[in-house]
């Protein structure tokens, strides 16, 4: 999403031939022998913050005005990952199935 004149608006990420427009990469393979474990009960927190100043640690706040608490999201503090990006995700398209689906239906 960007932001035009205070309102977000969506973007293509990809085309129909294929051609990807915005990268994904695959983030989840990359960071899971360092990560401690999924964060429970994420979908609740709408106020995350990440500051390089404290790798490994994220901060939320449950509302607003709630009190800023922190987790540690690395399993050992001294081992961070590199700094370089991971494999990218490439789309796979969609199969023959839903292509008959759509065809038909839409």
């Amino acid at each position: 999403m960007s932001t035009q004149n205070g309102m977000n608006c969506g973007k293509l990420v990809g085309l129909h031939d294929s051609t990807v427009l915005v990268k994904t990469y695959d983030w989840e393979s990359y960071l899971a022998s360092y990560l401690k474990k999924k964060i429970t009960g994420i979908s609740k927190l709408y106020h995350l913050s990440f500051t390089k100043n404290d790798p490994g640690k994220g901060f939320y706040r449950e509302y607003a005005d709630s009190p800023k608490r922190e987790f540690q999201m690395l399993k050992d503090i001294n081992q961070l990952p590199p700094r370089v990006l991971p494999p990218q995700v490439l789309p796979s398209g969609l199969d023959e199935e839903r292509k008959r689906y759509l065809h038909k239906e839409i």
